[in-house]
């Protein structure tokens, strides 16, 4: 359905006392009775009732922004949906040493993008994609950095998750430092006992006031992470604060398919004073890393009957990607002098 632009204004209107609640899952329900009320329902009739309205009227990117995470994690409020989602992946796979990874990984589309990324291990073949997502940020970096090796440097991944990609990064990267940050203490203390034959550490702590100094690090790695948290803009900030000058940023993450929440992304980082050195939607990398794992996570490659757990993960993200509900994006970032 198209709504004239006086329809889609009143609708925003309407939005935007709504996104003044302070009771986050009834806003969030309440948008979504909104927008199907409207009969918006496919990422490109959003796009065109919120666009035309904030090209006239950019005061509503506040609506417009609520409208957009409604879409996206359908009515849920992203961080509770993030501890929900924490919740049962811990009751399924409490106990399973193998699984390492969260992301929905990565799959080269031609060999020319195959032949830059390092050859991996035998070990570390059984979680390929997830694996090369992270060392695809590295190469990211060695690029923008005119083919300089990263020999040394030292690395934050902000949202470590389960701390596989952060072990590959140290292992296939002549790295320095390399430190895990992640919010939940379960996961900590899995990648600490996981992961200690690797030279990493894991630290508890919140990417919106990180427990560190002021220019410690060289790199930050940030991935499939930032769109379940509660203020990205002060995230964002919190990366410029622990970089040191001239520092990179390497950032992958999900967002809904929409015009205006790319611009505001972007407009966020240059706002906190990261310079975008190289944008690349992998949206179709990822898909295909989904498409492959949805039929190869079997006991065999895991020695576990809860390898269905990562395979049905692989077949519903298939599906967002395949048909891009939602755009999968990386970015190569640079804190800015001054």
């Amino acid at each position: 359905m198209t709504l004239t632009t006086p329809e889609a204004r009143a609708l925003l209107l309407r939005l935007q006392t709504v996104a003044n609640s302070p009771d986050v899952p009834a806003k969030r329900a309440a948008i979504m009775s909104e927008l199907k009320a409207a009969g918006l329902s496919t990422p490109a009739e959003i796009q065109g009732a919120v666009g035309a309205v904030l090209r006239e009227n950019p005061s509503l990117e506040s609506a417009v922004a609520d409208v957009i995470r409604a879409y996206q994690f359908h009515g849920e409020d992203p961080v509770e949906l993030s501890k929900k989602s924490y919740d049962v992946i811990f009751r399924k796979m409490e106990g399973e040493r193998w699984f390492t990874f969260f992301n929905h990984g990565l799959a080269p589309l031609s060999e020319d993008e195959a032949a830059e990324l390092p050859r991996l291990e035998p070990d570390d073949e059984r979680w390929r994609h997830q694996t090369l997502l992270y060392l695809y940020l590295l190469v990211l970096a060695t690029r923008v950095r005119g083919g300089r090796p990263l020999g040394g440097l030292d690395l934050l991944d902000v949202g470590c998750g389960r701390g596989g990609g952060l072990s590959a990064m140290k292992r296939y990267f002549p790295l320095g430092k390399a430190v895990g940050l992640d919010l939940n203490a379960n996961q900590i203390a899995f990648c600490q006992d996981r992961h200690r034959d690797v030279e990493v550490e894991f630290r508890q702590g919140n990417a919106l006031e990180m427990p560190f100094e002021d220019a410690s690090f060289d790199l930050l790695t940030n991935v499939e992470s930032s769109h379940c948290y509660g203020d990205v803009a002060r995230f964002f900030r919190e990366v410029h604060r622990v970089l040191k000058v001239d520092g990179l940023f390497l950032f992958t993450d999900i967002r809904a398919p929409l015009d205006v929440e790319r611009a505001r992304l972007e407009r966020q980082l240059r706002e906190a004073g990261l310079e975008i050195l190289l944008e690349e939607d992998i949206t179709a990398k990822v898909a295909r890393a989904c498409e492959v794992d949805s039929t190869r996570f079997r006991f065999e490659v895991f020695g576990s009957d809860k390898a269905a757990y990562p395979r049905q993960i692989a077949r519903e993200k298939y599906q967002v990607y395949s048909t891009r509900s939602a755009i999968y994006l990386a970015y190569a970032l640079r804190k800015a002098r001054g």
